[in-house]
């Protein structure tokens, strides 16, 4: 399988999650995967949230910090 998240649309998402500032994100799905290229942009933040586990992602950086999140379905 090949992905070229240029080719996707980018969304831009304010305070995921009770998070703080914005992220970018251009998401892939089908069947099986749900696959998302997200950018936290800097002083921004994913808020507290319940998967498997619990956590939170903030970027106390200066620059962009790019994560590329995988969920398989269930």
């Amino acid at each position: 399988m090949l992905i070229d998240f240029n080719d996707l649309k980018e969304n831009i998402i304010p305070g995921m999650n009770n998070g703080s500032g914005t992220m970018s994100v251009r998401m892939y799905n089908d069947e099986n995967y749900r696959i998302i290229l997200t950018k936290i942009h800097a002083g921004s933040s994913i808020g507290l949230h319940a998967q498997n586990s619990e956590h939170s992602i903030i970027n106390t950086g200066d620059g962009d910090l790019t994560l590329l999140t995988i969920v398989v379905a269930k």
